[in-house]
């Protein structure tokens, strides 16, 4: 996965398929401008900003429910490789 490209990622919510492709660079703004009392924001427009661009207006009514850190967490999750980490001694 290159910076440029990104990691194509579907969610189904409700009964809307939303197609979003999340950048390391997208991901690390998200997360670098998260705060302890700022969370809904940076979740928002990282959502708005990995969204493809047919699907905006759809994934606009749900962010209008409130669900924008649903959302960008279960994007955050998918676009980490699952790996286990372990310290050792």
């Amino acid at each position: 996965m290159s910076e440029e490209t990104g990691k194509k990622i579907g969610l189904t919510i409700g009964e809307d398929e939303l197609r979003f492709n999340v950048s390391l660079s997208a991901y690390n703004n998200c997360l670098n401008s998260m705060t302890e009392s700022n969370k809904v924001a940076p979740s928002f427009n990282f959502a708005i900003a990995t969204v493809h661009p047919e699907d905006k207006e759809k994934l606009m009514v749900w962010l209008d429910q409130g669900l924008a850190t649903d959302i960008a967490g279960h994007l955050m999750t998918e676009f980490r490789p699952k790996v286990q980490i372990t310290v050792k001694a």
